[in-house]
């Protein structure tokens, strides 16, 4: 009996070793982060839009402001499946309330002129936190994937590379996709990120659903379980 005990807490303790085997990062997202100009040098960002047919415009005022550019958490090594969970107080604009990661509850579609970038367009509440998965390679102008929008109920836990999508205050279980290295984290807003203040803390970590590594030791632990109790029978 106590072979089976003691084969039964390893068996759990294996299985939670497993599970907790990485300390999912933690990144300050500021609120006039753009995932946008995600993934392309300072260099390429002006060429992008020096050749496009808006550079007579004031769109692209952001690129003057470093503050712009957001930041990333490395996925690699972190699993098929992530949860992302955010806290604290950002608002679009100098005007208005500030809000959680969640929004203002009120929905708005990314201005066309940034969709020169190759990320995605997206429809999801002001003030909520977003973001985009990439590869190591910089975003292809004219790639990017079909948007997403949260007015029509799109699924944000399956996205693609290049493809911007909500995530509020939290979302588990979204699927990294095939190649992805990072994942830029940064506010929804329609345009002009520059005037945006706040921040919210943000931790992406590996789903808390058994991975297959997880399920395999699981198994290991419940064939020794059923070792002991043979032996224990003979």
């Amino acid at each position: 009996m106590r072979r089976l005990s003691l084969a039964i807490i390893a068996g759990g303790l294996m299985t939670f070793l497993a599970a907790s085997a990485h300390a999912g990062p933690a990144l300050t997202v500021i609120a006039t982060s753009s995932i946008y100009f995600a993934g392309h040098s300072d260099a390429e960002l002006a060429t992008i839009v020096a050749g496009s047919i808006y550079d007579s415009g004031d769109y692209f005022g952001d690129l003057a402001d470093a503050t712009t550019r957001p930041g990333f958490v490395n996925v690699t090594g972190l699993g098929p499946l992530l949860d992302i969970s955010a806290s604290g107080m950002w608002t679009h604009g100098p005007c208005c309330t500030e809000t959680g990661p969640v929004g203002k509850g009120v929905a708005e579609t990314t201005m066309d002129q940034y969709g020169i970038f190759g990320i995605s367009l997206l429809t999801a509440d002001l003030n909520m936190l977003i973001g985009v998965f990439l590869d190591d390679s910089a975003p292809v102008p004219g790639a990017e994937p079909a948007a997403l929008s949260t007015e029509d109920g799109d699924d944000m836990r399956s996205p693609l590379l290049a493809q911007a999508f909500a995530i509020g205050a939290g979302l588990d279980n979204i699927m990294v996709p095939t190649g992805a290295t990072r994942l830029f984290l940064g506010m929804h807003d329609g345009y002009e990120w520059t005037n945006n203040s706040g921040r919210v803390a943000v931790r992406v970590e590996p789903a808390s659903v058994p991975e297959p590594r997880t399920v395999a030791i699981l198994g290991l632990g419940l064939v020794g379980v059923a070792f002991f109790r043979r032996r224990k029978q003979h």
